[in-house]
């Protein structure tokens, strides 16, 4: 089983806030073909950037539902991998792993970033648009600077 690796960053609230996508090595820019798809090529490819996609929609709708809930959104990090699984001669998603990090003031709890969380992952278009996709997720508080 391969993964694929994407990230997506969103500073600020909902509505002023400003996200940035990066896939592969962070390059702004960046060609596919069936090579890079399947094999190692230091290129994109589709399931990196639908992982990019997940991560930046997964941001968006967390940072609306912590803003909601009383919190000032300063940052959320979400790393996707999203694996990639070959049975015969067919290859398919298998999973996308959400890595997240979030810095919201005042200090969140654990349990209410979870909930939060969770909704964000379920209610998100891009995770719908997948049903047959297994999608896992990990969040946790930002260090904050003393």
């Amino acid at each position: 089983m391969e993964v694929r690796t994407a990230q997506a960053q969103w500073l600020g609230d909902s509505k002023n806030g400003s996200g940035k996508v990066m896939f592969g090595s962070n390059a702004r820019e960046r060609s596919y073909s069936v090579n890079t798809r399947l094999k190692k090529i230091p290129d994109t490819n589709p399931e990196e950037l639908l992982g990019a996609t997940q991560a930046a929609c997964f941001n968006r709708r967390l940072a609306g539902l912590l803003e909601r809930a009383g919190y000032a959104v300063q940052a959320i990090q979400t790393v996707a991998r999203v694996s990639i699984e070959t049975i015969g001669k067919k290859t398919k998603i298998a999973s996308i792993e959400l890595d997240s990090e979030t810095k919201v003031l005042p200090h969140i709890d654990t349990v209410i970033l979870r909930e939060k969380a969770e909704l964000a992952k379920n209610h998100c278009p891009i995770p719908r648009a997948l049903s047959g996709v297994d999608v896992k997720l990990s969040i946790r508080r930002m260090l904050m600077a003393a």
